[in-house]
């Protein structure tokens, strides 16, 4: 995905009331969690980049799962991976 792309889409997805700078700077900082996939593991997020990508994946530009992996050595215990992914996006 483009940076332009995801910042125009956000612009038309905020309402036009958030900046397309500010948009921009959104679609960056979103986009270098992704690099060159559409998936990442997010229990390593921060509590403001888990506020982003809540808000995104309220907005549909992103979407959560969660998968649980029983841990072989600890009979019992679960080890449970956050994973955020990208939508596919429709500009017009």
């Amino acid at each position: 995905m483009k940076i332009e792309t995801l910042t125009k889409a956000l612009v038309r997805a905020y309402d036009f009331q958030v900046s397309e700078k500010e948009c921009h700077e959104i679609a960056w900082n979103v986009l270098s969690f992704f690099g060159y996939d559409i998936r990442v593991i997010s229990n390593h997020l921060t509590s403001e980049e888990l506020s982003l990508f809540s808000e995104l994946e309220d907005l549909n530009f992103l979407r959560s799962e969660v998968s649980i992996i029983s841990l072989p050595h600890k009979p019992g215990r679960d080890w449970r991976i956050a994973i955020a992914g990208l939508s596919q996006l429709s500009v017009g």
